[in-house]
Formats: C-alpha cells, structure tokens, sequence
C-alpha cells in the first residue's frame, strides 16, 4: 500500500524495519594484529608461590645472568663478581674475576688500568656486541672501585663485615656503578644468613605482581619469601632479580614473565 506526498513523490505506507527488529548485527571478525595477540597472550600460571617461585627464577636468570658466588673471602671481590656476571650470567663472570686477579697484583692496579685493556684481559676473544658488553662492564668496575678508593683511599671493603645490614646498605646504595640490585644482593651474601635480611620496595611490589607474595608491604614480603627459598646462595640471586626487576617499568619485564603477572 502507498499512498502521495505533497511534492507528488509515491511513498510506501509499509512501516520500516529496525535494526534491532532485523536482528543483532554481526560481529566483523578479528584483524590480523587481533589474532596475533590472541595468539601470543599466555594462560595465567596457576600454581603455589613456591611452584611460582621455582618456575620464574629460571627465566630471571636468562635474562639477568645467573649467579652461583664463588668462593672468595674478600668482599670487593664479591662486588666486583656480581657486576661481572650481569648480562653474562656465571661462567662469564667467574672467567672474568680470575682473568682479573691473575693478570693484575691487586685491585688498586686494577682501578689505574684503562677499561679497554681491563676488557681484553676479561673477554679475550669477544667480538662485537659480546666486545661492546664487555667494555661496557671493564667501565663499571673500574669505576665502581674509584668511587670505593675516594670514599676510603683505599679498594678494601672488609669494614662492612663489623656493620649492620641497614649501615651496610646505607654505604653500598651510594655506589652507583655497583648498582641497587647488587647492593642488596651482597648485603645479603655477606650475612650468610638463611632468610632476607632486607627487601626493597621495588622488589616487594615486583614479588606481589609475580603472584609470590599476597601483600607488598616489605616487612611481609621478607617473611613470606623467606619461608620459600632458604639456601643462603638463592637467597642471593633473589635479592639480586626481583630487586633488579623492581627498578624495570613493568612494560620492560621480560615477555615470558607475561603468565605470572596478576
């Protein structure tokens, strides 16, 4: 049925349709990038904390470098390793302290040396970007014992052995080539105790985003990660990658922590 307007145009009288008469609209399928994510995105990891803590170190090892203390009584030397070990992980970073200590008579001989020549002594061998890392890392321990020797003049650092772990992390915080993580990391190694002695606010809030810890309060997190990992080597190579990963934006975690993340 249709009936005339006034201009004269014929105009069905049928009514019309809505879209929500003619049934729901159908969805357009996913894009190329929707499915790549869906794809890459992981199931969350459902386990304990200790399942979750036995399942993450593996990967903060791989992509921090592993750490397994040598056996050294001197405590610059205990600094020295952890830098060198960064990025290389333990076999790299062992090599590298013995190249150092063979090649030179003591750690202030060490501290006049050029970073390039520390760096051959460290890598021989190592070529391009392993060439560059490892020039890089000369660098840092050079420096590293320059700023101990104008603290103290003088490259020992047995004196923190007669103080407390807050009065040792209050002197090797400052060291800003040592780094934050390695700081605590040796305040640990020094304690030999089987529990934290310390834990940063940034490794308490990386430890409660892993699923490790329910709180981020620091006091918590030392108990709680303390009941998980009690051999005081692990408990070093703790301190060393959650602490390292809580001074990370989490938008720079290493992708394969992507499961553990809530």
């Amino acid at each position: 049925m249709s009936t005339v307007t006034k201009s004269g145009r014929t105009r069905s009288s049928r009514p019309r349709t809505s879209r929500s008469a003619a049934g729901p609209r159908r969805a357009s399928a996913p894009g190329k990038a929707g499915r790549a994510r869906a794809r890459e995105r992981k199931p969350r990891f459902r386990g304990s904390p200790r399942q979750r803590l036995a399942a993450v170190m593996p990967l903060l090892e791989r992509h921090f470098g592993t750490i397994r203390p040598p056996e050294t009584a001197s405590v610059l030397e205990k600094a020295v390793y952890l830098v060198l070990r960064e990025g290389a992980g333990e076999p790299a970073g062992s090599r590298a302290l013995a190249s150092l200590r063979e090649a030179f008579i003591d750690w202030n001989e060490v501290r006049a040396s050029r970073p390039v020549e520390l760096a051959v002594m460290m890598g021989a061998g190592a070529r391009g970007p392993a060439q560059r890392r490892m020039l890089e890392t000369a660098r840092r321990v050079k420096d590293f014992i320059d700023q101990v020797y104008g603290d103290r003049n003088d490259t020992s650092l047995e004196f923190l052995l007669e103080q407390k772990t807050r009065e040792r992390l209050e002197y090797l915080e400052d060291l800003e080539d040592l780094g934050l993580h390695n700081a605590y990391a040796l305040a640990q190694w020094l304690s030999d105790e089987d529990k934290l002695v310390a834990v940063s606010p940034g490794m308490a809030k990386a430890a409660q985003r892993l699923g490790l810890v329910d709180s981020a309060a620091v006091t918590k997190v030392r108990v709680s990660l303390s009941a998980l990992q009690k051999e005081p080597t692990g408990l070093v190579a703790l301190q060393a990658h959650l602490t390292q990963l809580g001074e990370l934006e989490e938008s720079r975690w290493p992708p394969s922590l992507q499961e553990f993340v809530d």
